[in-house]
């Protein structure tokens, strides 16, 4: 159970706000074809380093397959983030090598996930990551202790679909916790804030004016000090559309100029700081209560909406179910076979949720073949056939089977009923119908 709430009256400090966003980079993203990911780079990933540089500091999220990609496109954007994140412009926070849904997958796979994508961060960047989105933002107490074993000690969590489902106060959206797993172990929680950040989307897309933006951060600044998340989503939404759906909207451009705007303005602002999220575990200590995100109810909240749930990348998508049990078969397989690091990589990007939306159909062809060729290499063995039965052949009405232990038989008409049965040792059937 969650510990109660020691004080719902907050200490009054100065009232600052202080403001953190973050923006999640995804090359794998379903509706997004490989040949345009040099065009991601272009319109979304150098334009963010430039909105750092200006106007930071920020948070940078990506898996370690997507730093991958980067670097074999645009090796000169690595560096550039590495520059940012040693002048303190950017902080870089992790999630693994790809963005897998933890809840669906062995235990096992995760931490595979989660060692592979420091490595890599370690390789590209240089650094480790002291705070992890939970991907998808799908969240289960077990993950508590992977993530501490990882190295990290912070997660970023949304607060809508966990604060529904308990009696928190509602000043705890705006202060550090701690999430508490299921072995009992806390970790580092920062929360963010899906009508904050969609406020930010809202303006860059034109939808609303900047004072109408700057008006709602400001009614969230309160008598007590308090911690917002203004951005925790894409960065591939501002100045680039995939191309795939109907109902895009336009892109007109300049979407990134509207975002260095906000951020330029939001300096500006009374009270108002833009702070690292590493910055908010330091502030106010004593605050931070230890918290199970998890209810009977709601065993798993997720991001965003309450419409999102497991169920989007367990058994939606092309065919969830198919790839994900060839998955586990595969997982099986190098378990027991004892395959290498490259076996273990090649099963996180098989099991990414990319690939479990609405993923587009030549990048579907190009999946089915990588997990075919895995299954080949990994999967276990078929187990032998069943013996034939020994018995009189199939009647038109019943199926006798015979073993060495026992004798029976089934009625086909009656749904395979139980005609009759005599064990080994018997002379006469244990039970039966009357003659």
């Amino acid at each position: 159970m969650n510990a109660p709430f020691a004080n719902q009256q907050f200490d009054v400090q100065n009232g600052t706000l202080r403001l953190f966003a973050f923006f999640h980079l995804n090359l794998a993203f379903s509706s997004v074809e490989e040949e345009q990911r040099d065009e991601v780079i272009a319109c979304c990933y150098w334009p963010l380093l430039r909105l750092a540089e200006k106007y930071g500091p920020i948070g940078i999220e990506a898996s370690g397959y997507t730093l991958e990609e980067i670097a074999e496109r645009d090796p000169f954007w690595i560096d550039g983030l590495k520059g940012s994140i040693a002048s303190g412009r950017v902080e870089f926070i992790g999630s693994g090598y790809t963005q897998m849904i933890g809840p669906l997958v062995p235990a096992r796979v995760t931490e595979a996930n989660l060692s592979i994508g420091n490595a890599v961060y370690k390789r590209l960047l240089n650094v480790a990551p002291s705070i992890a989105l939970v991907n998808e933002q799908a969240y289960s107490g077990g993950l508590v202790g992977l993530y501490l074993d990882a190295g990290y000690r912070a997660l970023l969590m949304d607060w809508d679909n966990p604060s529904s489902h308990h009696q928190w106060p509602g000043e705890a959206r705006y202060n550090a916790q701690r999430a508490v797993g299921t072995d009992g172990r806390a970790i580092g929680l920062l929360w963010t804030n899906t009508v904050a950040f969609q406020k930010l989307q809202r303006f860059a897309h034109n939808d609303i004016a900047l004072d109408d933006y700057l008006d709602y951060v400001r009614t969230q600044r309160g008598a007590a000090a308090r911690a917002l998340c203004i951005y925790a989503s894409d960065a591939e939404i501002f100045d680039f559309r995939p191309g795939r759906y109907k109902t895009e909207e336009k892109n007109n451009g300049g979407e990134w100029t509207k975002l260095e705007q906000a951020f330029q303005r939001l300096a500006q602002e009374p009270s108002c700081e833009l702070v690292l999220p590493s910055q908010l575990l330091t502030y106010m200590p004593k605050k931070q209560q230890p918290l199970r995100l998890e209810t009977p109810d709601c065993p798993i909240p997720v991001k965003k909406q309450r419409k999102y749930n497991l169920s989007r990348w367990a058994v939606t998508g092309r065919d969830d179910l198919a790839i994900n049990a060839a998955c586990e078969r595969i997982y099986h397989g190098i378990a027991a076979m004892g395959g290498g690091p490259e076996a273990w990589k090649e099963l996180c990007y098989l099991w990414s949720s990319d690939f479990r939306t609405h993923i587009t159909d030549k990048r579907w062809s190009e999946f089915c073949q990588r997990l075919r060729t895995a299954l080949v290499r990994w999967s276990p063995p078929e187990p032998p056939a069943m013996p034939g039965p020994r018995g009189a052949e199939i009647a038109a009405r019943h199926l006798n089977i015979v073993t060495p232990a026992v004798r029976a038989r089934l009625d086909r008409r009656r749904g395979l009923a139980l005609d009759s049965i005599q064990f080994d040792g018997h002379d006469a059937p244990l039970a039966g119908t009357l003659p």
